[in-house]
């Protein structure tokens, strides 16, 4: 499990899920007020994994559940049944065909600068990006050019396409420093909807062999 590709997705995605039609360096303030408006999502999606050491890619699907300020359920359904909780306290990752469970606490696993301000709502876009607009794609898809101001080898620099239409973000991909990429393509976007809390608890199976991290 990528635990920093997955948040640094969740990160962008709430970040740009609505992404306003204007200019590039108007585009952070925008965001950055839009950010606060946004308490949960949910969505599915096709995730295309490049590695560049290999020349290989694999496809997963899933759907994945947000709901601030730290709450995750990223389920992954296909080809591998792999679950992904993140609540105020804890990650929880369960692989069903292993009967494995892996308990972590949710500041030991996301250690870093910008996870710790997502997680916390003190995001500041400008601080963190250099944004570009480019030209659209073959569906008519506006297309962002995402470079980190400081230097990061997960996140050589992203680019996100966003539906002109309703201004939703419908792609993410991530370049890394060692030329891999993820490309998450979402499906069926809903905005605010009710989550209940339960979705982002975890009772194991008593089969289950659990392993406390935290």
């Amino acid at each position: 499990m990528q635990w920093k590709f997955i948040y640094t997705v969740i990160y962008l995605a709430v970040l740009f899920l609505i992404c306003p039609p204007i200019q590039a360096e108007e585009i952070s303030d925008k965001i950055q007020s839009q950010y606060k408006e946004i308490s949960s999502f949910k969505t599915s999606f096709v995730q295309k994994r490049y590695r560049k050491a290999t020349d290989n890619t694999n496809t997963l699907k899933g759907d994945i559940v947000f709901q601030k300020p730290t709450s995750v359920r990223w389920h992954t359904r296909e080809p591998e049944e792999r679950l992904l909780l993140v609540n105020n306290s804890k990650v929880w990752q369960y692989i069903p065909g292993e009967k494995n469970a892996y308990k972590f606490s949710l500041q030991g696993k996301f250690k870093s600068k910008t996870m710790i301000e997502f997680i916390t709502g003190e995001v500041n876009i400008k601080k963190d990006f250099e944004i570009e607009k480019l030209d659209k794609s073959e569906e008519g898809w506006r297309k962002l050019k995402l470079t980190p101001k400081q230097d990061d080898p997960n996140m050589l620099m992203a680019h996100l396409w966003v539906e002109p239409q309703t201004g939703l973000l419908r792609r993410i991909k991530i370049k890394d420093f060692w030329q891999n990429t993820n490309t998450l393509t979402f499906k069926d976007i809903e905005l605010h909807p009710d989550i209940s809390e339960d979705l982002f608890t975890f009772d194991p199976p008593k089969d289950v062999k659990v392993k406390d991290n935290s």
